[in-house]
This record gives structure tokens, C-alpha cells and sequence, in this order.
């Protein structure tokens, strides 16, 4: 009895899931000097990532569970401010088509 529960209290901690999702950012017809911030809605003033994308790269980027908004900005062009919920081992995707995002699950 011992040995089983001893079994069990061994194993039973080797899958803790992370609390993390990602996000995957698209652009179609993009201006070639795209930024791409992405802010929690906790803090919409200091965002968590902020770079420059290089012209036709695709977005990929880990982030716990929670809600979150993606500000992508160009001098040529104007893109939308785009929330997103990033959800536990799922990826979410966003698709920007001129200057609209999609978002799916």
C-alpha cells in the first residue's frame, strides 16, 4: 500500500501545464517597416514585446493565459488596435488584412 501511494505521490507532479498560450501574427499586403507592440490590458502603457518585424515575417510569440491587445504601427500606415485572449496550450491567431486584425482560436 505504501509503495503504491508512494508511486503515486512521484508521478503526480511530473505534468504541471504551464499557463501559457501563444499568439500568431499575420499580415497580408504589410508596408515593409512594421512594429509590432503587444500590451497587457493590465498596463496599455508599457508594452511586453515591441520590435520590428522584417517585411513578409510572421509574429510568434509566448504568453501566459490572460487578455492582451496588439498595436502594430508603420510611417506609411495605419493598422487597428486589436485585443486578443491568449488561452492555456492554445494558439491564437490573428490575421491583419490592410488595416483590420482577425482574430481566431
Amino acid at each position: 500500500m505504501i509503495t503504491i501511494l508512494a508511486c503515486f505521490m512521484i508521478t503526480g507532479c511530473d505534468k504541471d501545464e504551464a499557463m501559457e498560450g501563444k499568439v500568431y501574427i499575420t499580415f497580408i499586403n504589410s508596408s515593409p517597416d512594421i512594429r509590432i507592440a503587444i500590451y497587457s490590458t493590465c498596463n496599455e502603457k508599457v508594452p511586453i514585446y515591441d520590435e520590428v518585424l522584417k517585411d513578409g515575417e510572421v509574429f510568434e510569440y509566448i504568453l501566459n493565459a490572460g487578455t492582451y491587445f496588439v498595436e502594430p504601427y508603420s510611417r506609411t500606415f495605419l493598422y487597428n488596435k486589436t485585443g486578443f485572449q491568449i488561452l492555456q496550450n492554445k494558439t491564437t491567431h490573428i490575421q491583419y488584412d490592410s488595416s483590420v486584425g482577425k482574430v481566431k482560436q
